[in-house]
């Protein structure tokens, strides 16, 4: 959707509303990080932490050189003669655009040279860095061909891997395909899931989804995203839910072939599910994300229990009986070739409570 080269920089818009350290740092994961990485004595941080010199000791200090990195960026395209050329850095920063990083100059100056932070403030001032639309298509062609694209000049699609072709499976020993091809959802030894969790037993396909406005775990211990939707459900199609007899705001019992004890929560009804289909959000239910207690030092801390607000199914997701020891300690099903786990093939079934 985007045919030229684009490397965005946001930069907030308001002071963190965090806690701040002994040094006025605004206390975030970064902080915290740059802190342990400082206290354990690591290369690359605090004093002297670049080749070129300049410490890292505040998060600013990262992201400022990040920056830098976009506007010296010599992969960037322009046209120079009706010819694709390779621009190098950024020009300087006219008086106007300085002022996109004045702020962080006055913050942060030891953060850039004097040469990086004018060519910073450039990217600064435009919200990044962009090549000229006209750059998206090679000249002198129609706009069929793209100047970015997939694989090679001579080999723009790749339809046979042989890296995917050459590697084995690590518990059966067989070779993965290097084309394109269906495979049925099968357990890493083999054996289909068709054949084991039936379709009568388990007539449904449970799934997760990410909201708009939510980003993983992480945005849920806002206060103000909460109040938009203090809860979440499991989401279902009105059709199902007919023929469950099941009304909005029931409770249901969810349960898989791992999991038979199941879990209980509120259904919602939304006919964008497809039948046979339910799912949930997936940045609820989180235990101890900041709702828990904890004694540190002999003092006990509680935090805030709407943190973990229902629902959460991931504990339903389907084991892999290949993947897993005598103790039942295993893992989800996975994809074997790129190894990531699979959140979309859990069969399960719902009882109304």
């Amino acid at each position: 959707t985007t045919p030229t080269s684009v490397s965005g920089v946001r930069q907030p818009v308001v002071e963190p509303l965090t806690a701040r350290t002994s040094d006025g740092r605004a206390m975030a994961v970064e902080t915290f990080l740059i802190d342990v990485a400082e206290r354990l004595g690591l290369p690359g941080f605090g004093e002297n932490a670049f080749l070129e010199g300049g410490r890292l000791h505040k998060r600013e200090d990262y992201y400022l050189k990040m920056v830098a990195n976009i506007a010296y960026d010599g992969s960037f395209l322009g046209l120079s003669g009706g010819q694709q050329v390779k621009l190098g850095p950024v020009p300087d920063a006219n008086a106007a655009e300085w002022q996109a990083a004045e702020r962080w100059y006055k913050f942060d100056p030891d953060a850039l040279t004097e040469a990086q932070w004018r060519k910073a403030a450039y990217v600064l001032a435009r919200g990044g860095r962009f090549e000229d639309y006209n750059l998206g298509y090679l000249p002198g062609n129609r706009p069929t061909l793209m100047t970015h694209q997939f694989g090679s000049k001579d080999m723009p699609l790749q339809i046979y891997n042989p890296t995917v072709a050459t590697t084995h499976n690590a518990l059966t020993g067989e070779l993965f395909h290097g084309t394109a091809r269906y495979e049925p959802i099968a357990f890493h030894n083999g054996v289909t899931m068709d054949s084991v969790d039936k379709t009568a037993e388990y007539p449904f396909h449970l799934s997760t989804y990410k909201q708009p406005i939510h980003t993983h775990a992480r945005t849920f211990a806002n206060a103000w995203l909460r109040e938009l939707m203090p809860e979440g459900f499991l989401d279902m199609n009105p059709v199902d839910a007919v023929r469950l007899q099941v009304a909005d705001g029931d409770q249901v019992r969810v349960s898989s072939a791992t999991y038979p004890q199941g879990i209980v929560t509120k259904v919602r009804l939304m006919p964008a599910v497809r039948p046979g289909v339910v799912t949930f959000p997936n940045s609820f239910g989180h235990w101890h994300y900041g709702s828990g207690k904890w004694a540190i030092n002999g003092a006990t801390y509680a935090g805030d229990p709407s943190r973990n607000a229902p629902v959460r199914l991931n504990a339903l997701m389907r084991l892999d009986p290949a993947l897993t020891d005598a103790s039942g300690w295993g893992t989800c099903l996975i994809d074997q070739v790129g190894g990531g786990c699979d959140y979309y093939d859990t069969r399960v079934k719902i009882e109304k409570v």
